[in-house]
């Protein structure tokens, strides 16, 4: 009833006029600084909760990495051991042919990226004869035929033995890098247009940093090398040397 709600409301605020005057003003701020003091140690174990959560969630992404990586290395471990059973069940002479076929292969892909920039005609290629392994060339202007190197002109045979030279110093060097290349002769057997294309592709290489010598007594090469060193004919069989540059 509305009587009895009144009453209540009556007990209820001599209750609270009850409980302020049983607390003194330092008390109630006493309390306050404790309330106060437990809600910083509630903040300071939240904090250091959420950080643990942080550390349980790298913590966690970092063992499904490794994971991952244990997946990897168990199949190259797998594929290894599989590779060692294999070589064990075979000779030693087809082993060491596995290897050769693996050089060759690298061989043969370094050089053809030299002869693709070199002439963009010639592809080499691998061929197995009564003597063992050989070289063919794929001549892309005449229907991709394969020659063999003997047909080859001095210009042609040039062109693709600095291709393979070029592609040796690639495989030569185990990581290091060739610094030198060293030309002598073969200049004068090349028409001027593949003339004009092994000298661009000399200039390349020396530009991207490694320094290139050529011996020669092709006219062309003269007016096109800034930096020279001739060796004039003298009398009484001496010579000198002069740097031009």
């Amino acid at each position: 009833s509305i009587v009895a709600i009144e009453q209540q409301q009556v007990e209820l605020k001599a209750l609270q006029e009850s409980a302020l005057t049983t607390l003194t003003l330092d008390e109630i701020v006493a309390e306050q600084k404790q309330v106060a003091s437990q809600l910083s140690i509630a903040n300071q174990e939240i904090r250091y909760t959420e950080s643990i959560l942080a550390q349980q969630s790298s913590l966690k992404s970092k063992f499904i990495d490794c994971q991952d990586e244990v997946l990897q290395q168990e199949k190259v471990c797998e594929q290894s051991q599989s590779e060692v059973k294999k070589l064990e069940s075979e000779s030693q002479a087809s082993f060491r042919r596995q290897v050769q076929q693996h050089v060759i292969d690298q061989l043969m892909s370094k050089s053809n990226q030299f002869l693709e920039k070199i002439s963009g005609r010639y592809c080499i290629h691998q061929t197995e004869t009564e003597q063992g392994l050989a070289l063919e060339i794929e001549d892309i202007r005449q229907g991709n035929i394969h020659r063999s190197p003997k047909t080859l002109s001095g210009g042609e045979s040039f062109v693709v033995s600095l291709a393979l030279a070029l592609g040796l110093s690639g495989m030569a060097n185990q990581g290091q890098a060739v610094e030198s290349l060293f030309l002598d002769e073969g200049f004068g057997t090349l028409d001027e247009e593949t003339l004009y294309v092994v000298l661009s592709t000399l200039e390349n290489l020396h530009h991207s940093g490694k320094m290139v010598g050529v011996i020669s007594h092709v006219k062309e090469l003269k007016e096109r090398i800034r930096t020279q060193i001739r060796l004039s004919k003298g009398k009484n069989g001496h010579s000198s040397l002069e740097i031009v540059s």
